[in-house]
């Protein structure tokens, strides 16, 4: 029988904004490009966001923002 374990450590790499109140970054999409520079980011109309810190939850419009490629450390999988 073969069963799939998930590697304990997310390797994707992911499309984020920073919070424009705390700074802390924002996923938002898996990026395709696995952290690729020269790939640009998808184009979206509105791209409104709220951060998923519990001290902030600041909600806003990020449609005009830079957007970032990050990588989850590991410590901060569940």
């Amino acid at each position: 029988m073969n069963v799939y374990h998930r590697p304990k450590h997310d390797s994707r790499w992911y499309l984020a904004v920073r919070c424009e109140k705390c700074q802390s970054p924002i996923l938002f999409a898996v990026d395709n490009g696995e952290g690729s520079v020269d790939r640009p980011p998808p184009v979206n109309e509105k791209l409104v966001l709220t951060c998923t810190l519990d001290n902030c939850k600041h909600r806003c419009d990020y449609t005009a923002a830079a957007i970032l490629r990050f990588q989850k450390h590991p410590e901060t999988v569940n």
